[in-house]
């Protein structure tokens, strides 16, 4: 149960992500700059630890490029969604993920998904198209959207090879996602056609450091570490349900502090979801092999 209770405390954390990604972008960093600025200070702080731990680091090389690989890539596509559609869509198409997580665990680790988890994923989807309306077709789609879809597939992928090979410790994952998130980031802005894309000035550099550091260092490095921590001990489809307690965050947080309004479905919805994250904490579903 603690690592469920970890994980759901964490991933509420996530749910203000968006506050200073929009915060460092209005001091000057643009569009994927933000992004990329704010994974850079985890992956400098955590560079004296790579080199500490290197020779364990090569023992397990190949799992941890693919962990940084696709967590990096959910990171930094989730922040993209996050400042190229509204908060509340580009978490909600982040959080379709339980759906992918528990399709990669059973393919890839062959676990046998129970009544509950299939339960709780239902009620989890039932909330999210509620809170998003009942669909996408109100309104046309953005690449944020795209950004907000494709980065919950990655997550998915990422948390399962999390699972896949325990002998990788949690601080080398959390240090392959600081790397893949960089990486990810500066292929978005060099190789895509992205609005607003500036190289910022040094003044916006010097202006966006002292709240990047803090944001860093009391929410986003011990927040992501405690997350790859409690991926390694839960099912990848568990990881995914109780995360979504970030979409309530999330979009309470936007309807209280920008023009982001909640309807009714919507507050039925978040309700909904954090049902599916109750009943899965406590179903101790954890998947089992084949």
């Amino acid at each position: 149960m603690i690592p469920g209770i970890v994980l759901l405390v964490a991933a509420s954390i996530w749910g203000l992500y968006w506050l200073p990604l929009r915060e460092i972008e209005a001091a000057g960093l643009s569009g994927p700059w933000s992004v990329f600025a704010i994974n850079l200070v985890p992956l400098l702080a955590l560079l004296p630890v790579v080199a500490w731990r290197r020779r364990g680091i090569a023992r397990v090389h190949r799992p941890l490029l693919l962990i940084g690989l696709f967590v990096g890539m959910g990171w930094t596509l989730y922040g993209l969604g996050l400042i190229y559609t509204t908060v509340v869509r580009a978490t909600l198409l982040f959080y379709l993920t339980p759906i992918w997580s528990t399709l990669f665990a059973m393919y890839m680790l062959g676990e046998r998904v129970g009544s509950i988890r299939w339960a709780a994923i239902g009620f989890g989807v039932a909330g999210l198209f509620l809170m998003m309306g009942l669909g996408l077709a109100s309104a046309p789609l953005t690449i944020g959207d795209a950004f907000g879809l494709i980065s919950g597939i990655a997550w998915g992928a990422g948390t399962t090879y999390i699972r896949k090979h325990p002998e990788v410790s949690p601080v080398d994952s959390f240090a392959a996602q600081a790397w893949g998130s960089v990486v990810v980031a500066g292929f978005c802005i060099l190789a895509l056609p992205l609005p607003d894309v500036v190289a910022p000035q040094l003044a916006s550099w010097l202006g966006w450091a002292p709240l990047l550091i803090a944001v860093c260092l009391f929410a986003v490095i011990p927040s992501s570490y405690a997350i790859v921590w409690s991926a390694q001990r839960l099912s990848p489809g568990r990881v995914g349900i109780l995360m979504m307690s970030e979409v309530v965050v999330a979009v309470i947080s936007a309807a209280l502090l920008t023009d982001e309004s909640m309807g009714a479905g919507e507050w039925i919805g978040a309700s909904f979801i954090m049902g599916a994250a109750v009943l899965e904490i406590f179903s101790g579903d954890e998947g089992h092999g084949a």
